[in-house]
């Protein structure tokens, strides 16, 4: 399911940028990450190429923000200064996305936000769309999983993502959507590792240590 929709995710992201742009040329597109080592993101470049390469004239230059909005402001810069024909985030933090766009937008050049970027409602200019999951919903389908397995009651842990992004938000409003309608659920613990695989198997070591 993972592959299928970092597969879908790219597809729709490149797919957005084509059809608006003439491809009598080749094309450089400049594809900067918020963290290039999260499996999900591999998988998402792996399918960026994978849909360039079907294309035939598009050429990819990834970047990785390394989680630093500094570092992911200065690699749009850099695209823009280079002239690319279209721009893909993954944004390093959500709430730097108002500065990337408006930057990609006043130089002319098509932006599109993958998996993570503005706020759900934020008016974007023309050239600027956003491909992603509804995470309010995914966090609803999380619990309501969860609390079938329970047997609606019991203790519940919640590990969040990065407390910038606002997919943590979303999710984890999801989450708690369904435990206010089971009572006999009650949330313990709730600690972020930031999507970082070494922070999330530290803190779910010391919870199952605790025992609560």
């Amino acid at each position: 399911m993972k592959r299928l929709f970092a597969t879908g995710v790219a597809a729709m992201g490149i797919a957005t940028i084509t059809t608006s742009s003439a491809m009598a040329e080749p094309m450089d597109i400049g594809v900067t990450l918020s963290r290039a080592e999260h499996l999900f993101l591999v998988k998402v470049r792996d399918a960026i190429q994978e849909q360039a390469a079907s294309m035939g004239e598009v050429n990819v230059q990834f970047e990785d923000a390394q989680g630093d909005v500094g570092r992911q402001l200065n690699q749009v810069q850099n695209f823009v200064a280079q002239g690319v024909d279209a721009i893909i985030v993954n944004a390093a933090d959500t709430s730097a996305t108002q500065g990337i766009t408006d930057m990609v937008a006043q130089a002319g050049i098509p932006l599109v936000y993958v998996n993570l970027g503005p706020a759900p409602g934020t008016q974007l200019p023309e050239k600027v769309a956003v491909v992603v999951s509804d995470h309010v919903v995914s966090g609803r389908l999380q619990m309501e999983g969860l609390a079938e397995c329970m047997g609606g009651k019991g203790n519940v842990a919640i590990m969040l993502g990065e407390l910038a992004s606002n997919a943590t938000d979303e999710r984890t409003a999801g989450n708690k959507e369904v435990i206010a309608k089971n009572p006999d659920i009650k949330v313990v613990l709730e600690q972020t590792a930031n999507y970082q695989r070494n922070q999330a198997i530290d803190l779910m070591t010391n919870w199952i240590t605790g025992g609560e």
